[in-house]
């Protein structure tokens, strides 16, 4: 059978430490991502190969596997956005790119946290390039970039239970956190 696995992580649990706590992402990954997942394959029995498939089609599935799908398939572009801190170095091509588009690193951070605290309740938001230019791009609840024109670059979760663990109900504290352990090789890769 062609069962989808979860993400594999390019760090532990712990080594996004202290930023992001072992116990919130243990739990983050482990109770909720690999839910979605185990979920996804016991709904599709083998019927598709691929997240991205099951996103762009629209077939008896409903709208429950559809939510998965996009569940799995933002939070696996949302693990590979991070990186242990000591790894988080953002090298001056990505830094110029950033200035190229929002003049700053400082203005692109202000801008990226203000559309993240716009967030009511549960969603995502994406630092996405479209027509050579970089944009900021909020979603709601399991939205995605994947049925747009927009490719995405970085992905932040806003959903509660992104920091709810270590921050309470602080998301600009979780942001702040969640800056140090950006994966800026990835977003250097994707831009």
């Amino acid at each position: 059978m062609n069962y989808i696995k979860p993400r594999s992580l390019k760090y532990s649990f712990k080594d996004l430490e202290p930023f992001l706590s072992e116990n919130m992402l243990s739990f983050h990954y482990k109770s909720l991502y690999c839910m979605y997942v185990k979920t996804f394959n016991k709904a599709l029995k083998n019927r598709f190969t691929s997240i991205v498939h099951v996103i762009k089609s629209n077939t008896f599935l409903g709208s429950h596997i559809k939510y998965i799908a996009l569940q799995i398939y933002n939070h696996n572009f949302y693990w590979k956005s991070m990186i242990n801190p000591r790894m988080s170095i953002i090298s001056y091509f990505v830094k110029q790119i950033i200035i190229d588009n929002f003049c700053s690193i400082e203005i692109f951070k202000f801008l990226f946290f203000q559309n993240c605290l716009s967030v009511f309740g549960n969603g995502w938001v994406w630092l996405a390039k479209v027509n050579n230019k970089l944009i900021i791009i909020c979603t709601k609840n399991s939205d995605s970039l994947i049925n747009t024109i927009y490719k995405p670059v970085l992905v932040c979760d806003i959903w509660e239970h992104a920091y709810n663990i270590d921050y309470k109900s602080s998301k600009l504290k979780y942001l702040q956190a969640w800056w140090n352990v950006i994966n800026w090789d990835e977003v250097g890769r994707e831009c």
